[in-house]
């Protein structure tokens, strides 16, 4: 099993913390203005298979309701809930501020895919860094509290609300 480690190489990395959200509990917050295009924070856990990924879920969810386990690719998934991982405070909106960005970084021949957090627009120092967390619309259905302008009521990626008010139409969910 490989362990993702956080990258300090970037001198447009953000400076986030962590404090009490509006949104959900806790949620990761900026310390100081950022730029648009800004590469926040990494996404950072364990490295494991889509099978172990699966089996990880689940447990957590009947656990404590919760998962951190984000996917990497169409072979791997992330284990983000490590006490290390602050970036999995960041909270789901339907108006994010941020988006995930896939980067790769070749170390010693290999290519190593790492998760980060991009801002979609200048931050402002002490806003809340979100973004969508891209669920699908055909599988269960999570709550969004993130009461922005235009918000659906579902973290549901937005190519799929389109599909989202459709099957809300036809069922009484």
């Amino acid at each position: 099993m490989q362990k993702i480690i956080q990258l300090k190489c970037s001198k447009n990395i953000g400076s986030v913390e962590v404090k009490k959200s509006s949104i959900h509990n806790k949620g990761l917050f900026a310390r100081d203005d950022m730029q648009k295009g800004a590469f926040i924070i990494e996404y950072s856990g364990d490295k494991i298979s889509k099978e172990e990924g699966s089996r990880r879920e689940s447990e957590s969810l009947n656990q404590n309701g919760t998962t951190y386990i984000f996917e990497l690719d169409d072979i791997c998934d992330i284990d983000g809930s490590s006490e290390i991982n602050i970036a999995k405070y960041a909270n789901h909106s339907c108006k994010p501020n941020c988006k995930i960005s896939i980067r790769q970084q070749v170390v010693n021949g290999n290519k190593i895919k790492h998760i980060w957090l991009q801002s979609l627009s200048d931050i402002k120092k002490g806003e809340e860094i979100t973004y969508n967390y891209g669920f699908s619309s055909e599988e269960k259905l999570w709550k969004c509290n993130c009461s922005s302008s235009g918000c659906v009521g579902f973290m549901v990626a937005r190519d799929e609300w389109k599909k989202l008010k459709s099957r809300l139409k036809r069922s009484s969910i």
